[in-house]
């Protein structure tokens, strides 16, 4: 289970950063392996916050003494011969794993399975959770477009004028810090 629901969430890196609509098969089947086996979906959590912790939201803090490579891993970047990845491929494979975490939380679950782990109240608390921190450059842009971009029609739908409202003013005041 543990090495499936790393490579499910490696998909949103590898696929889903190049091909966002496959987002959603992806999704079902997660969704599906997780109404199945509840273990199964906390691995996927875990290994969605590991590789993208902007999904928690939380920006991991600096540590005193810790060195530039550690710090930067901790906020999902890769090193490869001990060169920090190209900002660009950063966010790209950002955008990904968003998408795919995203599209979990808007994909119906098989008929014959009631539960939905994740939905769009989740997303509705990330959001108003990320938009409460102190924004950074390029990757809360990129995460709030990329997760909007996946979920704000269902958002509409489901919170109708207080999702306008509360985006429209939130993101004057986080365009307004950039």
């Amino acid at each position: 289970m543990n090495l499936l629901a790393k490579k499910f969430v490696l998909q949103g890196d590898l696929m889903v950063s190049s091909n966002p609509e496959s987002a959603f098969c992806y999704a079902s089947v997660i969704i599906s392996l997780w109404n199945e086996f509840p273990l199964f979906g906390k691995l996927v959590l875990a290994y969605f916050y590991k590789f993208c912790p902007y999904l928690v939201p939380y920006y991991i803090p600096r540590q005193v003494g810790e060195s530039d490579e550690d710090f930067y891993i901790k906020q999902g970047y890769q090193y490869n011969d001990g060169q920090i990845e190209k900002q660009d491929k950063f966010l790209k494979r950002m955008t990904g794993i968003t998408r795919l975490y995203s599209a979990l939380l808007i994909v119906k679950s098989k008929k014959g399975q009631n539960i939905t782990p994740l939905n769009i109240h989740h997303g509705w608390n990330w959001l108003s959770s990320l938009l409460k921190l102190e924004p950074r450059v390029d990757i809360t842009a990129t995460v709030i477009h990329t997760f909007l971009e996946t979920v704000a029609f269902e958002m509409e739908l489901k919170y109708g004028k207080i999702f306008k409202k509360n985006y429209q003013n939130n993101y004057r005041k986080v365009s307004s810090k950039l």
